[in-house]
């Protein structure tokens, strides 16, 4: 994996004798200013002392006593706020959806981009560079601030299920629903990946500019917008006709669309019904309670325990948050990261004054004999200067980045299961965090796509440092019908697909013998016998007899064909085996049975399946191959899916045929290979990691179950695990495997 380096946090104050910032010294001096005045008695100048001590005890303990990483006063201020303040405040609501866009109460329009996950994990070095450029060219790109929010759903299989079990009431049929109903209730998850984009009305622009300027000209005031700019609402005046804000909207989206698909990532403007559910997923007014808050009848995970990154990893791989996704947990996590361009000149002219404390401090300590956290004081100058040096050279650009991550569930202790695994993983990679004490009001906010950042937590950070952070790297592969071809390595996740559904219904299975392909094979027909009860004809070639008892199984049989024999095809399943008679090779009767089923293939009215196992001993003469391209290519027109099962890739990529043959089908899985052909790696356009994956794949000869590299056309590539259900796995093991 590709690392990168993420700088220490340069906003670090100074302190006197190495412990004491200018707040810590208030708050020692107020509580024992007031205890003095009210204790103060010249007549009794003990019980003044004594007055004087209580109160500098209380300043000391405000200093040095910290829940959750923040004094005792600053929870009181959030305490007071939350309580008394944020029940006088209007809420932002959804004012309006259209099919493209969302318009808030206070004239905000708001448009969501919804981007298409990469198989990280199987990406190379080569490639995993360009999907971090791609990011950050496009944080190096927009002149506005946008939220990159990664979103995890439990999925949902009841529709399924149902289908499923009212099909057929057999032993396999309620064996596989059980094995469905376990992936239900477990912690299989979907993850959707977007990019809120926002466009404020003019003035209220103008505001937000304003105060801005203000905020970066005075120093000495941040600590009061800390307080106050997450609460402002800012109201101006404008005409109900928001066709300025929304044309500023479109153009963000564009630029945001545009960039992406530039490179190598998927991207399209979410519409409809989709952005719908999106932007009502949190008008609700929640329960809170000190760390942690809930959303009412909310279909997104009701329980849910916010925290935010203070401190991130020194070095860390490019998708470092992608781990927490992929916990194993029945709780699920949001990620939300926040980037806002900054005005670079600014940018390093306070990059230059942190430089300057830092200096003041570290030579402060080194006088006064304290070596006390030097080092880390010098790590942090040494980060201020590189970003000034990288935004002097103008290679990147410097942006305000944070990041919060959301830990929720169904139950509480779902969600408490899922927040304990976050922090032991940030652990891991030795981030800092905290929990929003008495903050869950602007948690809450800060989750929602109708408010800004109100945690306000954010970073100066060059953009390739919060590329870093890129988390479209989680597989999603639910089609709501179909039948289950394995589960995705990458998060667990199940891969529901229907093949009916399309352009074209063929697929091949390849792998080196020993693989478990032809298990695969026989596990999927199971299936597909199971979920399409409607099937007009299940037809397999078996040159090794090895279908006969899952044939048998099914209700249909299995015809051996000589030189003299007609061909006769039976409703249902069937199976043909070829003699090799003599032992010599029989590829001439397998490619006239392969001319026989295509022409019988093509009078039927209804689905068919034909699988075709030890589909090499065709591919060895040309015309073999000539009449399985013909038979994948119009198989698109005649409701037929052709299934190829062969010992290597490199039998279809090494010739013009072969690669007809798989660009026309719409998935081909790629069991364990002992060596790679180049033609393999170059057809399959196979990165240097997927290469060694292809490997070192599991076969299930030494686990109870084998993997694959599943490569479907325009749709996301997963590593996929194969499982087979108890029934599945007796049916199969009747027969001989390979």
């Amino acid at each position: 994996m590709v690392k990168f380096s993420l700088p220490r946090n340069t906003a670090t104050p100074v302190k006197f004798l190495g412990y004491f910032t200018v707040k810590d010294i208030a708050r020692l001096l107020v509580p024992t200013t007031i205890s003095a005045a009210i204790t103060y008695n010249p007549v009794d100048l003990v019980g003044t002392l004594l007055g004087v001590l209580a109160g500098l005890l209380i300043g000391l303990s405000l200093v040095f006593l910290q829940i959750e990483g923040e004094t005792v006063d600053v929870h009181l201020f959030n305490f007071l706020r939350q309580n008394l303040v944020e029940k006088f405040s209007e809420p932002i609501e959804v004012d309006r959806v259209s099919d493209e866009y969302v318009l808030t109460s206070t004239g905000t329009a708001v448009g969501v981009v919804k981007v298409q996950p990469v198989p990280l994990s199987m990406q190379g070095e080569p490639q995993q560079k360009a999907l971090h450029s791609v990011l950050a060219e496009l944080y190096d790109t927009i002149s506005f601030p946008i939220e990159v929010h990664s979103r995890q759903l439990p999925l949902k299989l009841d529709t399924y299920i149902e289908k499923i079990a009212d099909n057929e009431e057999t032993s396999q049929a309620q064996d596989y629903v059980q094995y469905l109903e376990n992936l239900n209730q477990g912690n299989a998850t979907t993850t959707h990946h977007y990019i809120v984009v926002r466009a404020d009305k003019p003035g209220e622009t103008q505001i937000r500019e304003l105060l801005q300027n203000i905020r970066e000209h005075y120093e000495q005031l941040e600590p009061v917008f800390e307080k106050i700019d997450p609460y402002i609402e800012l109201e101006t005046e404008t005409e109900s006709d928001n066709s300025e804000t929304v044309a500023k909207l479109n153009h963000r989206i564009d630029v945001v669309v545009d960039q992406l698909n530039r490179g190598s990532l998927e991207a399209t403007q979410v519409t409809g019904l989709e952005l719908q559910q999106y932007a009502y997923s949190f008008n609700q007014q929640p329960s809170h309670d000190i760390r942690t808050y809930q959303l009412p009848d909310s279909q997104i995970g009701a329980y849910r325990r916010p925290l935010y990154i203070t401190e991130y990893p020194s070095n860390a791989e490019l998708g470092w948050p992608v781990t927490l996704l992929n916990q194993s947990s029945n709780g699920r996590i949001d990620i939300i990261q926040r980037i806002e361009p900054r005005n670079q000149s600014k940018t390093v002219r306070k990059l230059e004054r942190h430089i300057d404390r830092l200096d003041a401090e570290i030579n402060s300590r080194l006088g006064g004999g304290l070596i006390k956290d030097i080092a880390e004081l010098r790590t942090r100058r040494e980060d201020a200067e590189n970003m000034v040096s990288l935004a002097a050279d103008n290679n990147q650009s410097l942006i305000d980045y944070s990041t919060y991550i959301v830990a929720h569930g169904d139950t509480p202790q779902q969600r408490d299961h899922a927040h304990t695994q976050v922090k032991t993983r940030l652990d891991t990679l030795l981030a800092e965090y905290q929990s929003p004490v008495f903050r869950t009001d602007q948690a809450v906010k800060t989750e929602s796509i109708l408010y800004n950042d109100n945690l306000n937590h954010s970073r100066i950070m060059p953009s390739s440092s919060a590329a870093s952070g890129f988390t479209f790297a989680t597989s999603n592969q639910n089609e709501g019908s179909g039948i289950i071809y394995g589960t995705s390595t990458e998060d667990q996740s199940p891969v529901l697909l229907d093949l009916w559904n399309w352009s074209s219904h063929s697929l091949a299975i390849l792998g080196k013998t020993g693989s478990g392909k032809s298990f695969y094979a026989k596990t999927l027909l199971l299936r597909w016998k199971l979920a399409y009860p409607s099937l007009e004809q299940i037809i397999v070639v078996d040159p090794k007899n090895e279908y006969r008892d899952v044939i048998e199984q099914l209700g249909g049989s299995t015809t051996t064909l000589n030189n003299e024999k007609d061909y006769q095809f039976n409703e249902g399943v069937q199976g043909f085996q070829v003699e090799e008679r003599g032992g010599e090779d029989n590829a001439e009767n397998l490619v006239k049975l392969v001319r026989e089923i295509y022409s019988h293939t093509s009078q039927n009215t209804g689905k068919t399946f034909v699988i075709i196992d030890e589909a090499h001993n065709i591919l060895r003469r040309k015309k073999g191959r000539e009449a399985l391209e013909q038979f994948v290519r119009e198989a698109r027109d005649t409701q037929t899916s052709v299934v190829m099962i062969s010992q290597n890739a490199d039998n279809f990529a090494s010739n013009l045929e072969g690669r007809n043959i798989l660009k026309n089908l719409e998935a081909t899985f790629l069991m364990r290979h002992s060596e790679v052909a180049e033609d393999v790696i170059d057809f399959f356009q196979l990165s240097n990691q997927e290469t060694t994956e292809l490997q070192k794949l599991k076969t299930g000869t030494k686990s109870d179950y084998s993997e694959a590299l599943m490569k479907i056309t325009d749709r996301l590539d997963s590593k996929v695990q194969i499982t087979a259900t108890y029934t599945e796995y007796s049916t199969i093991t009747q027969g001989d495997d390979e």
